[in-house]
């Protein structure tokens, strides 16, 4: 009778434990949908899952080709690469302050009248000029101009070294991260074929009297929790696909729609 009492109390027990992480879970849900709505200003709609046939397509190219991709096409680098550009011409504009300056004056006057609009014969002013200018004392302020230009050209190449930097960790991370993925998923599916075929024999166990129904309970939570891992590798298999993709300035349209074909609708709350 004991025995039978433990068996009901542990049941109860895993129930509540589940009840419990079913709200927790539903309440993330509710937070995540929440920071969708206020990314895309858009009230998200069905949500959508990885269908089980999706055929995500395997990694193609070397690290090396992610990178020089990346290096070439991303765009957080390329607009860091222009800033330093226009670094270096803001230097050279600041050390023109040095140079003499040259102006061309072209000037004509035609009048027919005179004094207080009295008319006269027409006459006709012509005045061609050169104003050459030679800058030989500014206050200093020539020099700490250029000094200044020379500072932020030197904080711009260094930001674009940061950037570089930056976006080449987070390529070879993405490609580390789909490359594992790829045998990750591999070893998860086998883990869901031995724990379906566990929950099986506990199922037929429990019709023979050969274990208890925790025994059987817990078989299923194994399975379950399997096939949640394995849906969870796989998500994280496309989004690092993704994210490699976007940081090398290969992503497309054509790729998001590729996407939306391994999808399928939920069943919903």
């Amino acid at each position: 009778m004991r025995e039978i009492t433990d068996l009901y109390q542990a049941a109860q027990a895993s129930l509540a434990l589940r009840s419990a992480q079913q709200i927790q879970l539903e309440s993330r849900l509710d937070i995540q949908l929440e920071a969708l709505r206020s990314v895309s200003g858009i009230e998200p709609g069905e949500l959508f899952r990885l269908a089980e046939d999706a055929a995500v397509p395997p990694l193609e190219n070397n690290l090396h080709y992610w990178v020089e991709q990346a290096e070439k096409n991303n765009h957080s680098i390329r607009a860091q690469r222009l800033e330093f550009e226009a670094s270096k011409k803001m230097v050279s504009q600041r050390r023109g302050a040095y140079m003499p300056q040259v102006s061309l004056v072209l000037q004509r006057q035609d009048s027919n009248v005179g004094f207080d609009n009295i008319p006269l014969q027409r006459t006709d002013n012509t005045y061609i000029g050169v104003d050459v200018s030679v800058p030989i004392y500014a206050g200093g302020s020539n020099r700490a101009a250029v000094r200044e230009a020379n500072s932020q050209s030197l904080i711009a190449e260094n930001e674009l070294r940061g950037v570089e930097l930056e976006i080449g960790e987070t390529v070879r991370s993405a490609y580390l991260q789909v490359q594992a993925s790829e045998k990750i998923i591999a070893a998860a599916q086998k883990l869901v074929e031995s724990t379906e075929l566990s929950a099986t024999a506990m199922q037929r166990g429990f019709e023979l009297g050969a274990v208890t129904s925790v025994d059987v309970l817990n078989a299923i939570r194994d399975q379950f929790g399997a096939q949640r891992d394995l849906q969870q590798v796989r998500y994280e298999h496309v989004k690092f696909l993704l994210l490699l993709k976007r940081e090398a300035g290969l992503l497309t349209a054509d790729d998001l729609i590729e996407v939306s074909a391994w999808l399928e609708p939920s069943s919903g709350r």
